[in-house]
């Protein structure tokens, strides 16, 4: 461990997300400007409420914290995507008549894009989403999570996926990482915040990393039994 970050491990309800809102409290109240600190979060729940407690305690505005964001919410604002460039809605209807396979699109509506429909191309562009957040062989990864559908199949909606977002210029969750990290751009902070980063995906680490590279102090928390990807 470097000699500006910390990281706090522990199971579900040993209270990391309050260690890591009182350190933020006291960073602030030692003088740190909220505007110079980012907290980040896989799921809106967490982002949300690190948000009420600064602007409760501090007398702060949302504009205030600028970078308490969801990873998803940052790469989208620092890119200036509008919604119309994002592969949802219609999109996914259009796309699914394309193909000739049901999918709904659905993602729990707390995180940062994970799909959890059950339709059958929802589990294909799971297993899409899967191998790209991690950097991973697609076919690996379809046989490690013992899809029921065919590997050409797979292979099939993956191509066409790939294919139909370039035509229509198109990004998904992935595309946006991918972009954000291929760009100069990188917030002048002071201080990250990283909470429930168990659920973080190779390529979220790396926007963390790259978050980070410049900043005073860091802290992480997470339960590193409860990861969903390796």
């Amino acid at each position: 461990m470097d000699n500006k970050t910390l990281k706090i491990f522990g199971s579900p309800g040993t209270g990391k997300t309050t260690e890591l809102l009182k350190i933020l409290e006291e960073k602030i109240a030692e003088g740190y400007k909220a505007n110079r600190i980012g907290f980040f979060s896989f799921t809106r729940r967490a982002i949300k409420e690190a948000r009420s407690r600064v602007i409760k305690k501090f007398k702060l505005s949302e504009d205030d914290l600028e970078y308490f964001r969801t990873i998803h919410s940052l790469c989208y604002r620092a890119l200036n995507i509008n919604s119309g460039q994002v592969f949802k809605g219609e999109r996914i209807k259009e796309f699914s008549e394309l193909v000739r396979v049901e999918m709904t699109g659905v993602s729990e509506e707390d995180n940062s894009g994970l799909i959890i429909g059950s339709k059958k191309g929802d589990l294909l562009l799971f297993c899409d989403e899967v191998a790209r957040s991690s950097e991973r062989d697609l076919k690996s990864v379809w046989k490690e999570l013992e899809c029921e559908h065919s590997w050409e199949e797979q292979d099939y909606f993956s191509k066409s996926y790939s294919n139909f977002k370039k035509t229509k210029n198109l990004l998904d969750f992935t595309d946006m990482l991918d972009i954000f990290l291929e760009q100069e751009y990188v917030p002048d902070l002071d201080i990250v915040f990283v909470d429930e980063a168990q659920d973080l995906t190779i390529k979220q680490w790396k926007v963390i990393e790259k978050l980070t590279k410049n900043c005073k102090l860091r802290y992480i928390a997470g339960d590193d039994d409860q990861a969903i990807y390796k």
